[in-house]
């Protein structure tokens, strides 16, 4: 019987040789110009970082107009969750006192309506992807990425981003033992790499320079 140890060894060389098979992702460390407009500290801001990286606008711009959508969509949704409370409270006998409004901004993260409307209005389309995957993307041209709970620019088949975020990182842990009493050895990736779908300059309208 083997150790969980020399399975460990096993599964760790068993993945390497997988992922040889994998394409290389090229990946330029950018923030979008985010620490030259004064911003610090990191956030979730990768919808202002993509945007700004592939419509060549600088970080303070995107940061502006995204913000204001931002605040007014919390706002709204402040006033649902006292609504809410108060109707709750009305009837029933134990007391719901809603978090205290949020002030959010769009470094703290954009939702789809927003974001998708502001790239609409930059004349960008939106391609979708079943399934997809950095190979499945254009080789050529300024891409918006769409990952899971992530956007990341693409230009001319090169990753910019503040991390290589097409990178798998692997991680192994002992789920268990088997009817014999061998360790079975699971591995997962602390980072998903699939692609949801990819937004693009449309021909008929160009972001601006």
């Amino acid at each position: 019987m083997k150790s969980p140890y020399a399975l460990l060894l096993e599964a760790v060389a068993r993945d390497k040789i997988r992922d040889r098979k994998l394409p290389k992702v090229k990946w330029i460390k950018d923030d979008g110009g985010k620490s030259a407009a004064g911003f610090v500290g990191e956030s979730g801001d990768c919808v202002c970082r993509s945007i700004a990286i592939a419509t060549k606008q600088p970080y303070r711009t995107v940061f502006d107009a995204l913000s204001k959508p931002v605040r007014a969509y919390e706002k709204k949704w402040n006033e649902k969750k006292l609504a809410y409370a108060a109707k709750w409270n009305e009837t029933h006998s134990t007391r719901y006192k809603p978090r205290a409004p949020s002030r959010r901004d769009a470094s703290r993260g954009v939702v789809l309506p927003i974001y998708s409307r502001y790239l609409k209005k930059l004349g960008w389309k939106w391609t979708p992807l079943k399934r997809g995957r950095f190979t499945d993307l254009p080789k050529k041209g300024r891409l918006i990425v769409n990952q899971p709970r992530h956007l990341v620019a693409v230009i001319n088949g090169v990753v910019h981003d503040t991390h290589n975020c097409f990178k798998i990182e692997r991680t192994y842990c002992i789920a268990g033992r088997d009817q014999r009493g061998q360790a079975i050895i699971r591995s997962g990736t602390t980072r998903r790499t699939t692609v949801k779908g990819y937004w693009s300059r449309s021909s008929a309208k160009r972001a601006p320079a």
